[in-house]
C-alpha cells in the first residue's frame, strides 16, 4: 500500500479488513510507501500490525520519487506512481498485492492470489466505469485538464487503442486491486514504465501498467474489485447486458468493495456498501483499544 496522514485510518482499515477474512493459518507481511509519513503513525501501525499473524514495514521512497518527473492530473496524487516501484523494490518476490486506500477486503485475498496462472506477470479487474465512458463517446478533452493537441482530439477508444496499445479495449483494467510477480518482471518492462511516467495519460500509473503489461495480464473476476457507491451503482446500469449480468453474478460473492472518486464511505456514511466499511473500521476501533495500553507505555515510559 501507499498512503499519506490523511489516508492513514481508511488505509489500517483495509489491513484490518485483510487481517480479519485470511484464514487463521495465513501470514500477512504488509509493506507501506510512503513520503515522510510521521512517525506517531507509523507507530500506531506497528503496535497493531507487527504481531503474531502479520508484519509492517515502512517504506520511504521520497529519495527515488525525486528522481522522477512526473505528469499529474485532476485530483490523482503523485502517489499514484508508487505502483510502478513494486516490481523494482520488491525484485526478489514471486507475488506482492497492491490494494487502493479506499477498499475493504471481504474474503480472503490469498483465494484471488492463488487463481492468477504462474505464467502471468500481472493480475487485475477489467475497468467498468472506462467501458461506460467509451459508451457515451468520451473524447480525451473532456476527461483530460491537459495534454497535447492530437492526444486531447482522440476518442477514449482510440486513445485506449492508439496511445496504450491495447487491440481490445474492454482489456483495460483499474489498478486499484494490483497482483504483480516482481520476479518475473524485468529490468526492461521496469525501464519502460518510468520512461512513461513524465508522458500525458488519463489516468497515468494504470495507462502505462496497462501499456507495458498487456500481453502478460491475467483478468480477475470483478469480484476483487468491486467498484461501489451510489453513483457508481447507477452509472453500471448503463453496462451491455453481458457485463451487468456478469457484474451481478459478482456482487454475489464479492471479495474487495473498491469506492473510487471523491465520496468516501467515511465520508458519507450511506453511501452504497458503506456498511461493509464500518464493520472493519469498528474491528480497527476494537483493535486500537487493545494497543491503548502498550502505545502510551511507548510514547511515556515510567
Amino acid at each position: 500500500m501507499g498512503f499519506d496522514r490523511r489516508y492513514a485510518r481508511p488505509a489500517y482499515i483495509v489491513m484490518q479488513s485483510v487481517m480479519d477474512t485470511v484464514a487463521p493459518q495465513r501470514f500477512v507481511s504488509f509493506k507501506v510507501l510512503h513520503e515522510g509519513l510521521p512517525e506517531e503513525v507509523m507507530r500506531v501501525g506497528r503496535l497493531l500490525f507487527n504481531q503474531g499473524r502479520s508484519t509492517i514495514e515502512f517504506i520511504d521512497v521520497r529519495e527515488r520519487m525525486a528522481t522522477m518527473e512526473m505528469f499529474t492530473t485532476r485530483h490523482l496524487s503523485r502517489a499514484m506512481f508508487y505502483r510502478l516501484m513494486i516490481p523494482e523494490l520488491f525484485s526478489d518476490h514471486d507475488g506482492v498485492l497492491y490494494l487502493d486506500s479506499d477498499m475493504v477486503a471481504m474474503r480472503d485475498v490469498f483465494d484471488m492470489v492463488e487463481e492468477v496462472p504462474a505464467d502471468k506477470k500481472l493480475a487485475a479487474v477489467r475497468d467498468g466505469i472506462s467501458k461506460i465512458d467509451r459508451l457515451h463517446g468520451a473524447h480525451m478533452r473532456e476527461l483530460m485538464d491537459a495534454g497535447p493537441d492530437d492526444l486531447l482530439a482522440l476518442s477514449l477508444e482510440d486513445y485506449k487503442r492508439q496511445v496504450i496499445g491495447l487491440d481490445d479495449p474492454d482489456r483495460y483494467f483499474n489498478s486499484g486491486t494490483l497482483f504483480l510477480r516482481p520476479s518475473k518482471i524485468t529490468p526492461e518492462e521496469i525501464e519502460a514504465c518510468f520512461k512513461l511516467v513524465d508522458a500525458p495519460r488519463y489516468c497515468p500509473d494504470q495507462d502505462i501498467l496497462n501499456a507495458v503489461f498487456k500481453d502478460s495480464t491475467h483478468l480477475l473476476g470483478e469480484r476483487w474489485n468491486f467498484v461501489t457507491g451510489s453513483r457508481w451503482e447507477g452509472y453500471f446500469r448503463e453496462l451491455p447486458e453481458d457485463w451487468r449480468k456478469e457484474r451481478e453474478e459478482e456482487r454475489k460473492q464479492v471479495g474487495i468493495y473498491h469506492w473510487p472518486g471523491p465520496v468516501k464511505p467515511w465520508r458519507i456514511p450511506g453511501t452504497s456498501n458503506a456498511e461493509a466499511y464500518h464493520h472493519f473500521a469498528k474491528s480497527l476501533d476494537a483493535h486500537l483499544q487493545r494497543i491503548a495500553e502498550p502505545y502510551f507505555n511507548e510514547l511515556l515510559p515510567v
